[in-house]
């Protein structure tokens, strides 16, 4: 499962690297940055649509935490879930077997990856790339989402678009991982 998660993060990456990158004075914005390009992903998702089951799934993935907290006879926690990673790309590339020398051809070193859920409950994936993070300082710098423009296969229009990265097991999982017990 973790090897194909990768993987398809990984495409994500490769068609992030093929579009054109803004200036990086732009990365001064409060707002996410805009990168227009010609590519066309196999799995965009308008942004609005992202965004509206990133929204239900904060929700959604709250209350589940509050009906834990009282199966489990406790008050419920007021940590904020997990909302989403932020992934290096050297680390994509070496889960395709790339060497991380590899990103220094890449426009943005990370990407980040949202959680949602759909109106159906389906659990989603929205890949971005980031700008100016840097997991490294202290404290780590989140950086930049950087929202996708321009045509989109499967979609009819051009518009705003996020990376959909859905295929979850079990439909997808391998037989005999260690990671699929």
């Amino acid at each position: 499962m973790k090897k194909s998660l990768y993987s398809l993060l990984a495409v994500g990456l490769v068609v992030v690297y093929a579009c054109n990158s803004k200036s990086s004075d732009t990365a001064q914005k409060s707002e996410p940055l805009i990168l227009s390009g010609g590519a066309t992903s196999l799995y965009a998702v308008p942004l609005d649509t992202a965004v509206k089951n990133i929204k239900h799934y904060d929700k959604n993935i709250k209350m589940y935490d509050s009906l834990i907290a009282a199966a489990q006879g406790k008050k419920p926690d007021k940590k904020i879930p997990i909302k989403a990673f932020t992934i290096r790309a050297a680390d994509l590339f070496e889960a395709m077997g790339m060497s991380a020398a590899d990103t220094v051809k890449a426009t943005y070193k990370y990407v980040r990856v949202y959680l949602a859920m759909n109106h159906k409950n389906d659990f989603k994936m929205y890949l971005t790339p980031v700008d100016g993070a840097n997991l490294s300082a202290n404290p780590p710098v989140a950086g930049k989402d950087v929202i996708m423009t321009g045509k989109y296969n499967g979609l009819s229009s051009d518009g705003s678009y996020v990376l959909d990265f859905t295929q979850p097991c079990p439909t997808t999982c391998p037989t005999g991982s260690p990671l699929n017990n």
